[in-house]
């Protein structure tokens, strides 16, 4: 994926890292298909990644 998006896509490496899901879908989705959302993450799952991967 990191090669397809910095040669197909001319991102930067770094840049890659950065992509959201949503990002990445609108790079790599062909116009005609159609993006799907992924499942919604339950709140507390989300608490519990936040708790472990604080932003900075």
């Amino acid at each position: 994926m990191l090669r397809f998006a910095v040669r197909e896509c001319h991102l930067r490496p770094a840049d890659f890292w950065r992509l959201s899901w949503r990002e990445w879908l609108w790079l790599t989705v062909p116009p005609s298909a159609p993006i799907l959302s992924p499942p919604a993450l339950p709140r507390d799952v989300f608490e519990t990644m936040k708790k472990a991967f604080p932003d900075d």
